[in-house]
């Protein structure tokens, strides 16, 4: 009896032991990131370049010809959401003039961690 009752507490000094040693715990924080937008303008798949404007036509999907002088627009309400639903804001706002070059890459004033999210903006 003697036997069994060593082997029964050494089964359960072994298991406990495992178990105790499976925690799913990683206290390395994770990294945090600047996420940075770049800006390209195409039609149809192709660059518009600066000498496109006011001399390249363009046919839209309603069969209508335009041509553009200009292609500004604003980007605001950024919202980076994660798997988990959490949402971070940027609160600010970013101003693309095209034809001119301007901002056409942008960094938010909103620091997130490393991962995977969706991001959302008006």
């Amino acid at each position: 009896m003697n036997k069994i009752a060593s082997k029964i507490a050494f089964t359960f000094l072994v298991t406990s032991f495992l178990f105790s040693g499976c925690k799913d715990n990683d206290d390395t924080p994770l990294a945090e990131v600047s996420p940075t937008f770049s800006f390209t303008h195409n039609w149809d798949g192709v660059p518009i370049e600066n000498a496109d404007y006011e001399t390249t036509t363009y046919i839209n999907e309603r069969g209508e010809s335009l041509t553009l002088s200009k292609l500004v627009y604003l980007i605001s309400d950024i919202t980076f959401t994660d798997a988990q639903g959490t949402s971070f804001s940027a609160g600010d706002y970013n101003l693309v003039d095209a034809r001119e070059g301007v901002n056409l890459s942008f960094t938010p004033d909103v620091v997130i961690e490393e991962g995977t999210y969706n991001v959302s903006f008006t």
